[in-house]
Parts: C-alpha cells; sequence; structure tokens
C-alpha cells in the first residue's frame, strides 16, 4: 500500500507542481505492463506502446485536472484501454485479438520488503514459474499480484469476467506451487 501512495505522491507533483522528473518516474514504473495491456487489445507491440505513449502525453497535457484522481493504477490501466480501442476505431480494426499465441515478456521486479529478504535463488524459481505461464495468465496474475488490481478492475479493464480473472490468478497460483515443490525436491 505504501507503492499505491508513491504513486498518488507523483500524481499530485504532477498536477500541482508540473513536475516531470515525476511524470518519468510514473512512465518508467508503469509503461512495461501498460504497453502488455495494449497489446491484448491491438494485438501490435508497436502501436501498443504508441498507445501507452499517447496515454502519458494527454496525462500531461490535462495534468492541471489531476488531483482528483483517486486510484493511479486503476486510472491508468483504464485510460490504456479506452485508448487502445480509440486506436482500434480510427485504423479500422474490428476484431478483437487475443494474447494466448503472443509471447508477454512481463518483467516481474522484487519490489516489497518480504521479496528483498528472499533469496536470489528463490526469486528466480518464482520469476521463471511466472514467465512459464501462458501469455494471458501471466498477465492477469501480474496485474493483481504485482498492481494491487482488484479482480474486478482487471476484468473491466480486459474485458472479460471476474470468474476469468478468478480462474487464471488460481491457475498461476497452483502452477507457481508446483515450481516451488520441484525446487524443494
Amino acid at each position: 500500500m505504501v507503492e499505491k501512495g508513491k504513486y498518488q505522491l507523483l500524481l499530485q507533483k504532477i498536477s500541482k507542481g508540473d513536475d516531470e522528473k515525476a511524470l518519468k518516474e510514473l512512465f518508467d514504473h508503469f509503461y512495461g505492463r501498460l504497453v502488455e495491456v495494449a497489446k491484448f487489445f491491438v494485438n501490435d507491440l508497436f502501436l501498443a506502446q504508441d498507445v501507452v505513449s499517447e496515454v502519458f502525453i494527454k496525462l500531461w497535457k490535462n495534468r492541471a485536472g489531476l488531483s482528483s484522481v483517486e486510484n493511479v493504477n486503476t486510472y491508468l490501466y483504464v485510460a490504456v484501454k479506452r485508448q487502445a480501442l480509440n486506436a482500434i476505431r480510427d485504423s479500422k480494426q474490428k476484431k478483437m485479438f487475443s494474447l494466448e499465441d503472443q509471447d508477454a515478456g512481463i518483467y516481474i521486479e522484487a519490489v516489497n520488503p518480504e521479496k528483498q529478504l528472499l533469496s536470489k535463488e528463490f526469486i528466480d524459481v518464482l520469476n521463471s514459474a511466472i514467465q512459464d505461464l501462458p501469455s494471458k495468465c501471466r498477465l492477469i496474475y501480474s496485474l493483481v499480484k504485482d498492481d494491487d488490481m482488484k479482480y474486478k478492475e482487471v476484468a473491466d479493464t480486459m474485458d472479460i469476467s471476474i470468474k476469468t480473472v478468478e480462474m487464471h490468478v488460481g491457475k498461476a497460483l497452483k502452477r507457481i506451487k508446483l515450481a516451488f515443490e520441484k525446487y524443494q525436491e
């Protein structure tokens, strides 16, 4: 929860103080995962990167109104979703694409104190298990576990049901548990 406060403070610095360093820090933290969410909708890495860049450009242009944002994660993910859907509409694409056949390559970082205390070996096993997940499952797990998004927020962002989110998170946890059981043997 400290992380949420940190990013809320960055948003305030951007909004009230026109702080470009705060914008860069926010961008650096969220960029990779936001690109994966955008790629879920547009099925094109370069277009997904453009979508995320456009969101941050709009965020900067409309920074005066950011003080009313209560949840930075939700705000950014919903903004990326809307921008991605606009990109699809603008390019006359009607079909939505799935990440099932894509290699999401999500980078998972150890940021909380509990994870920092774990040995490098333990973190390697965890990261390997996460990287071995199917791409859609890995993305959903990352949004829930790393970005502290609620199942409903993930479901709304990705246009899937809450039950589907629950299923993917459960599947991820089972596979991670299995990886650790194999590691302990």
